[in-house]
């Protein structure tokens, strides 16, 4: 019969989150064959199979279902019952956080730095990745939470407004531009690309570079978010193309747990002031 050890409900954790036995062994610090004897060992005691082995990951089983419902009470009473003990009443424990590279040199060193200080009992694991992918990973509960661009509207997902960024036209010149460059995955892209004709255009997937370019180009001019152009000291040539909204979102079942609504209410507090 299983005894269900706090070891083995984090290995399940785990699985339950990742759905894939090589990403889940990485976030518990083990190797991939260990846990994989592990889960066999846990569905050779609890007599049914957790999850069904598929191409893309995991898939849970009715019975890993079943069981993830009553890992989820069992996590919820050990967290109430740390509170208890510590009166930890702001973010701790494990917390994985999603956004991309551009958004994280924006609000990581001023913002989500300093609520690692403030709470030394918070482990935060982060993953730099998309918006769209960001979203994906919260809605199928592979990430806690999620900072993103124009998050997509979904029943299970919580989303706060957090910010109004702009996506403009930029230069270091005096914006006769010979090349534009643009990011081909950005929003509403292809739509902005048709007030240029007869400029080359030049697509590179990296905000940054972009911005690095323009500063050195004076011929040159990009499509970029306004606090990448700003933060290297480019010229507005021509004003907003669009907005875009920055949110934080989460998944309703992850916002349960009381250590992940914390982290949720500290970044909207911190981001949103």
């Amino acid at each position: 019969m299983w005894s269900p050890l706090k070891a083995d409900v984090e290995r399940l954790k785990a699985l339950f989150q990742y759905r894939n036995i090589s990403r889940a062994s990485e976030a518990l610090g083990m190797t991939q064959p260990q846990l994989s004897k592990d889960l066999a060992r846990m569905e050779h005691e609890l007599g049914a199979k957790m999850f069904v082995r598929r191409p893309q990951g995991l898939e849970l089983s009715q019975e890993g279902e079943r069981l993830r419902e009553k890992i989820k009470k069992l996590d919820l009473f050990w967290e109430q019952l740390s509170e208890v003990q510590t009166e930890e009443k702001g973010p701790h424990g494990n917390i994985s956080l999603g956004f991309h590279p551009t958004i994280g040199m924006r609000f990581f060193p001023m913002v989500l730095h300093p609520i690692t200080e403030k709470y030394p009992a918070l482990h935060l694991q982060t993953s730099l990745m998309p918006s769209l992918e960001i979203s994906q990973e919260v809605r199928n509960l592979r990430l806690d939470l999620g900072i993103v661009i124009n998050a997509i509207k979904s029943p299970e997902l919580v989303v706060r407004k957090l910010a109004t960024e702009f996506v403009g036209v930029w230069g270091a010149g005096s914006g006769e531009g010979k090349v534009l460059y643009y990011h081909p995955d950005m929003y509403q892209v292809q739509r902005a690309l048709k007030k240029f004709k007869g400029v080359k255009r030049v697509a590179i997937s990296d905000y940054e570079i972009i911005g690095e370019t323009l500063a050195l180009q004076p011929n040159a001019v990009g499509i970029l978010p306004n606090p990448v152009a700003e933060r290297h000291g480019l010229k507005s040539i021509g004003g907003k193309l669009f907005e875009v909204q920055l949110s934080l979102i989460a998944h309703k079942e992850r916002l349960e747990q009381r250590n992940i609504k914390a982290m949720f209410l500290e970044i909207q507090r911190q981001i949103g002031s």
